[in-house]
């Protein structure tokens, strides 16, 4: 995960990083992904069309994948986005 502190990253966005997702791509080449922080979430923008593991949650090129663990909730939840609906602030790497 780039732009935030260990102290400042939550357990679960933690762990996510640390299972090592990766993002499959039609030629069945995979890649690592790099999650991104935003407020209460974590997201990972395709460059290509991809599929995300372990996941399953196939994504256009340019599409957004956002997860997110809210306080008090027993699991997480995945929402795909359009790049034109990114509501998160640009991050500086």
């Amino acid at each position: 995960m780039t732009g935030s502190t260990l102290a400042e990253t939550p357990v679960w966005a933690a762990a996510l990083s640390a299972a090592v997702c990766q993002a499959r791509h039609s030629d069945g080449v995979s890649s690592g992904i790099q999650w991104r922080p935003g407020p209460e979430c974590v997201w990972y923008t395709a460059t290509d069309e991809v599929t995300v593991e372990p996941f399953g949650v196939t994504l256009a090129q340019g599409a957004i994948l956002e997860v997110r663990w809210p306080a008090g909730e027993s699991g997480y939840s995945v929402a795909v986005r359009q790049t034109k609906m990114l509501p998160f602030p640009k991050v500086e790497t």
